[in-house]
């Protein structure tokens, strides 16, 4: 997608690769997983 596209080239422009990761999560609709990482 266009919008993911463009999120990811700004995460590579500001090296916000913890959102970026974020970001997959929540179009995988990985909310699952989101708590697993935060040990919840």
């Amino acid at each position: 997608p266009l919008f993911y596209q463009i999120l990811y080239r700004i995460c590579l422009l500001h090296h916000s690769c913890f959102s970026l990761h974020f970001i997959e999560l929540v179009f995988k609709g990985g909310s699952n997983h989101i708590n697993k990482d935060l040990g919840a």
